[in-house]
Parts: structure tokens; sequence; C-alpha cells
């Protein structure tokens, strides 16, 4: 691998990730001193609790009892009552505890039993996943990433088969927003390890690795993501923008159930992957390239809050090269390739934009100038259909169209990565180098205005955020100075005293 061709400036770069740990660093402390309903009930669900019980047991305590956190009530109940978790399970469904009435006993006890309780489930949740395959480790040629939408419980078995049949190496699940498992008294562990079986028939039959990943288009809830990890999923979509700005979920909210989501992915040593397809739908990469790069910086700092380590992050970006527009090619150039400079050690993933062309004759051209231009920069992975007809009926043909075009060009230009070098003062080195230069001054006034404040403000991207029309707001609460949640504070003690 030859990553640095673009004479980058280094101190630009350690400058931008500066800011974007400057801009994180108060979201964060807010992060720290808040929980969310979803917090609440991914803890409940991790220890075993059935996603029944956890409704019920947070509709019956009370606002300052929530403030606690679910889990101190949980442990109380067990150890002054004396009875188990499927006991404590009936009681809270027949609604015959009086949360308030419970004995007190030292908190000295409640944390040791729930600690070494949560400590069994990680261990019990570790072994019973099934082998991370190497599909995300480096390869001469990108993997080839299909995605697949799925928008009822029905089980998307022939297009998993299809897209294994010509060539994929990670399948992409997206989940629709109309999807059941959104709704929260669905038990949707059993719809994640029936896809993940399959994947590993799949796997077996085809004698190579299949990963698979998750992308969520609805609510991103953290129990949503602790179900699809545990029953197999190896990577997970979660950006700290798209929730917010295109589906309509309140900033806060969706920044405090992330947390939980990424600490899950950082613990289970699952893969975390930006999603630029809403930027790369919304505006144009030419003109707005820096914002990618810019949320791509602060996609890394939150991670890196999370404990996600470098080689866990995939960084999603977008081939979105305009056919009028003379030399544009090689402005593809120069975005992708700032971008595998700028991540050297993580997977980055290298997508068509969704809004690139509307006809199929110049998606088949394009597409061939995706492959390549992926292979000279040394991308990942990129996806393996073509982008006019991503979730149409005409997606199979789609498959076998694209791993037609992607198997010629890696074997015409395998090598082409290594034997390509750009002039310092050519067009791609100059475009890579404007692009950072205005990723800096966009972090800058980020730092300035403050996260929150900046993208109501418009100014990372072309969409204004509103608190009045989001959703979740009411689902968020502030801890109590002795909240206590075992299962994220053992999360993290996992994962540093193991990294």
């Amino acid at each position: 691998m030859a990553y640095r061709k673009l004479n980058l400036d280094r101190d630009k770069i350690d400058t931008c990730r500066q800011l974007a740990n400057r801009i994180s660093a108060p979201v964060q402390r807010y992060i720290n001193r808040h929980s969310s309903i979803g917090i609440e009930r991914t803890s409940l669900e991790f220890i075993g609790l059935s996603t029944d019980t956890t409704n019920a047991l947070i509709k019956q305590l009370s606002k300052d009892n929530l403030r606690l956190g679910t889990l101190f009530w949980v442990f109380k109940a067990i150890l002054t009552l004396n009875i188990t978790c499927d006991e404590l399970q009936k009681k809270i469904q027949q609604h015959t505890i009086d949360w308030n009435a419970l004995p007190d006993i030292s908190f000295d006890k409640i944390r040791k039993q729930s600690i070494a309780h949560v400590k069994k489930c990680i261990i019990a949740l570790k072994k019973n996943r099934p082998r991370i395959d190497s599909a995300n480790k480096f390869s001469p040629t990108p993997l080839r990433l299909t995605p697949i939408i799925v928008t009822d419980g029905t089980l998307p078995t022939s297009h998993m088969d299809a897209a294994v049949f010509h060539g994929a190496d990670i399948i992409l699940i997206q989940i629709s927003h109309l999807h059941p498992i959104y709704q929260t008294s669905c038990n949707n562990q059993s719809y994640f390890k029936l896809i993940a079986d399959h994947i590993q028939c799949l796997s077996k039959q085809y004698h190579r690795p299949i990963s698979l990943a998750y992308d969520f288009s609805g609510p991103v809830m953290p129990e949503i993501i602790l179900n699809a990890i545990s029953s197999g999923a190896q990577g997970i979509f979660s950006d700290i923008l798209s929730n917010s700005l295109h589906k309509n979920i309140h900033i806060k909210r969706d920044l405090i159930d992330q947390y939980m989501s990424r600490l899950l992915c950082a613990v289970f040593g699952r893969h975390l992957y930006t999603d630029d397809a809403y930027l790369a739908a919304n505006s144009s990469s030419f003109r707005n390239a820096h914002q990618s790069l810019a949320a791509n910086f602060l996609n890394e700092s939150f991670a890196t809050h999370s404990h996600i380590s470098a080689d866990k992050i995939g960084f999603t970006h977008a081939f979105d090269c305009h056919m009028e527009l003379e030399d544009h090619l090689l402005y593809e150039l120069a975005h992708a390739q700032m971008i595998r400079e700028i991540f050297p050690k993580s997977p980055t993933q290298y997508i068509p934009a969704p809004k690139m062309i509307q006809n199929p004759t110049d998606s088949q051209h394009l597409y061939t100038l995706y492959t390549l231009v992926s292979m000279i920069t040394e991308q990942s992975t990129q996806w393996a259909v073509l982008p006019h007809h991503q979730g149409s009926n005409a997606m199979v043909h789609d498959m076998k169209t694209s791993a037609h075009i992607a198997n010629r060009t890696f074997h015409y230009a395998k090598h082409i990565g290594d034997e390509i070098a750009f002039s310092s003062n050519g067009i791609v080195a100059r475009r890579a180098s404007t692009v950072l230069e205005n990723t800096h001054r966009v972090l800058k006034r980020l730092d300035s205005f403050g996260f929150i404040d900046a993208i109501s403000r418009g100014m990372l991207t072309e969409t204004n955020y509103s608190d009045n029309q989001s959703l979740g707001a009411s689902g968020i609460f502030e801890k109590h100075r002795h909240y206590f949640n075992p299962v994220l504070t053992t999360m993290i003690s996992e994962i540093t005293d193991h990294g």
C-alpha cells in the first residue's frame, strides 16, 4: 500500500483533528451527564430482560427513580426480595413491586452483584457470536459490498444468494423506516439471527468469508444495535449527522443513543461505518467535498470517545463524477486519495452517489470509472450494484452487470495503485490541498459556534436542523449524581483493560 501520494500538509491534518476533538469534547460532556430511554432499554435487555418486561419497568418507574438508572432498581429488587432475574420479570409484568417501598441495601452490594452479572453477560455474548471473518482486511482489489433494502419482516434470502453468487464479500442489509423492528414491542433478535445464519451458510457454501452489516434508516435505537450485534452483525452504519438531518431525530437524543451503540461496537469488536450517502444525495461532492471530510473528522473524534480503534472505523465517501465537467475524474481521484491518506489505518468504503446518473448506459460507464478510481486509490470496499437501480426489481440484473465490470477491471488493472503517482503541482494534488484547507476553515467555524448551534445554522451541510421538527427529545433525562449503569461502566472497563 502506497498511501502518501498527495504531499498533504500533515500539520494541517493534525490541526483538523485537534479542532474536531475540541468540537466534540463539550458534546461528550453533555452525553456523559445524560441518559435516554433507549440506553435504559438496551441496558435491561443486555442483562437478559425481555422487551415486554423492559417497557413495563420503564413505565412503572417515576422520573426521579429513572434518573438513578433502571439497573439500580433491578438489582436492588433482586437482592432485597431475594429473587432471580426470571422471578423479577414475572413480578414486573404483574405490577406487584412497589419500587419506593423496597428495603434499603448497601450500594456496595448492588455494585458487586450487578457488575458480576454484566461480566457474565458479556462473556456469554462473546461466546455466542460467530467468528469474525477477514472480509474487512486489506486486499489487492476492493472488497465488494452489496446493499439490500428490506421494507418488511420477510427475509431477503434470494437477494443475499444472488449477491454472494455474483461476488459480494459484504452484505449490507438496509432496514427501511417501514420495517416492524422499530416497534419497541417487537422481538427482533430472531429476525437478525435468521439473516446471520443464512450468511454463515453462504460462507460455507462458497468457501470464503462473507461479512454482514446493517444500515438502519429509521431511528437507530441502541437496543436494535444490541440485537443485531449479538445475532452476528459484523458492521453497523452509524453517523453523527444523518439521523438528525435526514431522519428527523432529535440531535441530542441521537448523540446520546449513538454513544451506547458505539460502545457496543467497541466491546464486541464490530466495525462502525460512517454514512456519507446523505451528503452525496443532497449536495455536490465537487462544491462541498470539504463538508464530507469535516464530517469524517468529527465522526472519528466521536468514535474515539467511544473507545473504537482506528482499524474498526470505516469512513464512507462518495464517487460523484459529473460527466459534463472537464477533468472531473481527476477531482474524484483527489477526493478518494485524500480520504485514503488521511485515514490510513481505517477501512474506507467508497460508494457511488445516489443521484450520480439517470440512465443505464451512463451507469455502466461511470461504474467502470468508479471501480478504476477505487483501485487506483486503494479503497477497502466498493459497492457492487449500479447506482441507478439500488433497491429496484432490476437489482439482480445489476449485480450481474456490476460483477462483470468489476471482475474485468480488477483483472486488467490489478496493481494500478502501485504504479500511479500524482504530480506535486498537478490538478489532483492541488484539488486535495484546496479541500483540506476548506475543511480546516469549516472546522474552525464549527469550533467557534459549538457543534449543535453550527449544525442548526447549516454550517456543515446544506440542510438546517431544527429542534422543533425532531423526534425523541422527551426520551432524554439528566442523570442523578448517584446514577448507576453497570453495563456502561463494565463495557468501558472491558475495552480499556483489553485495549
